[in-house]
């Protein structure tokens, strides 16, 4: 009975073959895992591909060629039902100008990474009968409930930049910028003091994963002022190794201003008219390698779920979540309460200790 069923199926499999359609089987939908969405848009899905390739201490060449694969197998998703089919390792080595094994190396970390799905597998034409082989059938994969990084939204241009409007020659700004936009809006300059500065990742927290390295990055960045300066996924590869090594980034923020030899010496503004930051960070903390012991203790890691639970604890929602909390100033009747309950403690206790001799 097993016989009958193994070649009624390879018979199946060879009349799809044979149609020239690039079906794979009925029920390829089964083979996709639990806890996974099949991507049937192409932009979302080079979204996700980035994203995982940051993630990774890759080098440039390998960046590029894994890269240039993984976007061919993406350009031959179809958008209705989101399947791969029909693309064959041979012309994905010749879209990167690669080998046959780099092509199933990047296979293998795509399926390793939760990026694709191998929903039907290869097979030869001697095996089906047919007279040629039937490549596998994948699909893209992002997880339930992921969301795409948030891209910047360009604003509208202004009904004075609209195409067949009057120039104005006087080299003055339209009248729409000068009124409406602020030249110090989106500079940080306006922004209330009291209000958290949320960050990707907590500055004293110890990181565990890919993921929380490259959060700690970004917060690095953003605390040293290189935001947008610096290329992300080098700056991952040169810090991400410290983070692993038990570094936070207070601790690394510390190491760069400070020399181990010479703690209470500043050694100023490392990205300041530098051509290459990253260059002048990995010059800083040369110093530092094996002496973590160095630091001062207040700057060491500490374990996130640890901290979290203990200010859970206390009730302190904003700082277990990672941010400091906004504070709130109180008003004239509760300082005049706290002034009054202070001079009656004072008080109190001139009066238990009694007149000074």
């Amino acid at each position: 009975m097993r016989s009958r069923s193994l070649v009624y199926g390879r018979r199946r499999a060879a009349r799809r073959v044979d149609a020239g359609r690039f079906l794979p089987h009925p029920g390829w939908r089964h083979r996709v895992p639990e806890g996974v969405v099949v991507v049937r848009d192409q932009a979302l899905a080079l979204a996700r591909l980035e994203e995982l390739v940051d993630l990774e201490l890759w080098r440039v060449d390998k960046r590029t060629a894994w890269t240039a694969m993984a976007k061919a197998l993406i350009h031959g998703m179809s958008w209705e039902t989101g399947l791969v089919a029909g693309v064959t390792r041979a012309h994905l080595a010749e879209r990167a100008g690669v080998g046959l094994r780099t092509v199933t190396s990047l296979l293998a970390w795509a399926q390793d990474v939760g990026l694709v799905v191998c929903v039907e597998t290869g097979a030869t034409a001697e095996f089906l009968g047919t007279d040629t082989n039937r490549a596998p059938s994948y699909v893209l994969t992002v997880p339930r409930g992921w969301e795409p990084p948030a891209v910047a939204v360009l604003p509208e241009a202004p009904q004075d930049s609209a195409p067949g409007a009057p120039v104005d020659t006087t080299c003055d700004p339209p009248a729409s910028c000068v009124e409406k936009r602020s030249p110090w809006r989106d500079r940080g300059l306006n922004r209330r003091h009291d209000q958290p500065r949320l960050e990707p990742w907590p500055v004293y927290d110890r990181t565990e994963t890919r993921r929380d390295r490259a959060r700690a990055v970004d917060t690095f960045l953003g605390r040293a002022g290189l935001g947008g300066r610096v290329v992300r996924w080098r700056a991952v590869a040169m810090l991400g190794p410290w983070f692993d090594a038990g570094w936070s980034v207070v601790g690394l923020l510390h190491a760069v201003d400070h020399h181990p030899d010479r703690p209470d010496d500043t050694r100023g503004d490392a990205a300041r008219s530098a051509r290459d930051p990253l260059r002048v960070l990995g010059h800083r903390l040369t110093p530092w390698r094996g002496r973590l012991a160095d630091l001062p203790t207040t700057l060491a890691a500490v374990d996130g779920h640890v901290r979290r639970t203990r200010l859970a604890a206390t009730g302190d929602r904003g700082v277990a979540g990672g941010h400091q909390a906004p504070r709130v100033a109180a008003s004239p009747a509760v300082r005049a309460a706290a002034r009054a309950e202070v001079s009656r403690v004072l008080t109190n206790a001139r009066k238990r200790v009694g007149p000074s001799s």
